[in-house]
């Protein structure tokens, strides 16, 4: 009797270690999510992502540190994400106008303001997710887009409304920014592109390494016939991270490399 519960034993444990061999052989991930192949405009959307119109010089994505979303101001998010949306779906803006800017007290008075949009919050916070992952969180805030187009949410939280002022500021600063590769890792899971940036004083020609402008490069002055592809080996790289997840890639990190 108890060589036959031995042997019964035996088998039991024989057949679970097949079982675990064939399922490690052949690779069975039933509840594993499938990741798309990798297509250049893929890469191209998420570069996108990355904030470029950054004329305040606020932390985003090439702030020459390691930064992550945990590092964005919620202005900065905004604005990022409203970029992305005049990029991509600006089909989906609704018109406004001067008594509906007033109603929702987003203007005090109309004096030189020209309505744009206005756009529902929920387009606002698909994009958010689409870009920073779902386990980010969005605190819709007021925003400045340029010197003269801003967006404001109403009393509701129903609607962005973005509008034009007059204010006839001038951004002293001109931006260089290129895609230069990509790279593909952890089975298609991880995105990594890789761009330069360059931030010029058109006042004092020095130019910086990153949006903030306390990078200075000391290689390049800036001149208005200035050839950025001249410069290449003195350029700095950035390295942003984009990683998979329910079906979706959103943007982890960017760095100085």
């Amino acid at each position: 009797m108890k060589k036959k519960i031995l042997m019964y034993i035996g088998v039991i444990v024989l057949t679970v270690l097949i079982a675990l061999l064939f399922f490690k052989l052949f690779n069975f991930e039933g509840d594993k999510e499938e990741v798309p192949e990798i297509k250049d405009e893929v890469v191209t959307e998420l570069y996108n992502y990355l904030l470029d119109k950054n004329i305040f010089g606020s932390l985003s994505m090439y702030s020459g540190n390691y930064t992550t979303f945990n590092n964005l101001n919620p202005d900065i998010v905004s604005k990022i994400v409203y970029e992305y949306l005049l990029n991509e779906q600006q089909a989906y803006f609704e018109i406004t106008s001067i008594d509906e800017l007033e109603s929702n007290n987003i203007i005090s008075n109309n004096a030189d303001i020209n309505p744009l949009y206005k756009i529902k919050i929920e387009l606002f916070n698909d994009a958010f997710k689409k870009i920073f992952g779902d386990d980010a969180v969005f605190k819709p805030v007021n925003f400045k887009y340029d010197y003269n187009i801003e967006g404001k949410i109403n009393k509701d939280m129903t609607y962005y409304f973005v509008y034009e002022t007059d204010d006839n500021s001038l951004n002293d600063d001109v931006v260089y920014r290129k895609m230069l590769r990509y790279s593909v890792g952890d089975n298609n899971n991880v995105i990594k592109i890789y761009d330069y940036y360059l931030r010029c004083d058109v006042n004092t020609k020095i130019c910086y390494n990153d949006e903030k402008k306390t990078n200075k490069n000391n290689n390049i002055l800036y001149s208005n016939n200035l050839n950025i592809d001249n410069y290449s080996n003195v350029l700095k790289t950035y390295e942003h991270t984009f990683v998979y997840s329910n079906g979706n890639y959103y943007w982890k990190s960017s760095q100085m490399i």
